[in-house]
């Protein structure tokens, strides 16, 4: 098969589906007009072959244009890790750092109607597994996706966002992660994102990573099929534990087995200090009512910032920055060190 039979292929047939993930296996040698293939599929070829054909010859022009790579099983490119699926890509799509495709990576997820604890939870984990030389792996939505994104990018810009829709035309929202990191999707360029669509895309982020973050999780939520792909693929998860009260979570209490949980032993992100550290920060915000003052504090929960980051990060005008972080400092809850303002 040549190269745009394949993308003929991954036009004509839905991504995800049981023929497509047949198809990915094929070797490039394999001869659609004389090879065995089931009967059903044969017919689709049949009535519809000429029309992929032209489709996947508009696909390359969109591509070109767009600067989208187009990744197919077999290229080095391909992540081996997605041949551990039942329904590998048959075609992926790709913008930006394509390298980091290649190197290990960590998934994670959760609801995009997250409290501020996880958003705070997952730019914090992101940070820390991308001080380890991970790239992080998220859906490139709002919520605990985003904030994991924020969290790579603000330290090594290693990050891939796997999205539920082609690549071309992109939400604005993506294009800082294009400008540093990878978006990557098994839908062609233009292809409008569908509800559907992501219950395919999470078995993809399940794949990628050697290992699954949840954050936040309602009990029947898209971050649940995720967790379902990730244990038939035998990574190891970890959930993360909040209280009882909080709906966002409930999924998280379904699996959880202790507070920061690795199934596979996975150790890059054991440091109990952090946490420590990290929860007392969290207990610090519950006893400030000053609102601009929490905004510092939760500024500083992935770590020290620079006075011109922490005053963006805060999303408060420079002079009120400013104001509350005199009080701050004043009160002995923050101090400067090494050029980087941190919590204490």
């Amino acid at each position: 098969m040549t190269r745009r039979e394949r993308l003929a292929l991954g036009a004509l047939l839905y991504p995800g589906s049981r023929y497509a993930a047949l198809l990915a296996g094929l070797s490039d040698d394999f001869d659609l007009t004389r090879d065995t293939l089931p009967d059903a599929l044969r017919r689709i070829l049949n009535e519809k072959w000429e029309s992929a054909l032209s489709a996947a010859r508009l696909i390359e022009e969109d591509c070109a244009r767009s600067r989208v790579a187009y990744i197919l099983p077999g290229d080095a490119l391909y992540p081996s890790a997605l041949f551990d699926l039942a329904l590998p890509p048959l075609v992926l799509y790709a913008q930006g750092e394509t390298a980091f495709l290649r190197q290990r990576g960590v998934t994670i997820v959760g609801t995009r109607r997250a409290t501020w604890q996880g958003l705070a939870m997952a730019e914090h984990i992101a940070r820390m597994a991308a001080r380890e030389g991970y790239v992080v792996i998220s859906g490139g939505a709002e919520g605990i996706d985003s904030a994991a994104h924020t969290g790579a990018l603000a330290e090594t810009g290693k990050t891939i966002a796997v999205l539920g829709g082609g690549l071309a035309g992109s939400a604005p929202a993506h294009e800082r992660i294009l400008a540093q990191g990878l978006l990557l999707s098994e839908f062609p360029p233009g292809v409008p994102a569908r509800a559907f669509h992501f219950i395919r895309r999470n078995r993809i982020l399940a794949a990628l990573g050697r290992h699954l973050f949840v954050v936040q999780a309602p009990k029947k939520s898209g971050t649940m099929i995720t967790v379902d792909w990730a244990l038939s693929l035998g990574r190891g998860i970890t959930f993360c534990l909040w209280p009882p009260a909080l709906k966002e979570a409930e999924g998280c209490r379904i699996f959880y087995k202790g507070v920061f949980h690795t199934a596979d032993g996975t150790g890059f992100l054991k440091q109990e200090v952090r946490y420590r550290q990290f929860g007392d920060i969290l207990d610090e915000l519950r006893c400030t009512a000053n609102m601009d003052e929490r905004n510092i504090l939760f500024a500083l929960l992935s770590g020290g910032r620079r006075l011109p980051e922490l005053v963006r990060a805060s999303a408060l005008p420079p002079e009120r920055a400013l104001s509350a972080l005199t009080r701050l400092e004043l009160q002995g809850r923050v101090a400067s060190a090494g050029g980087r303002i941190c919590a204490v």
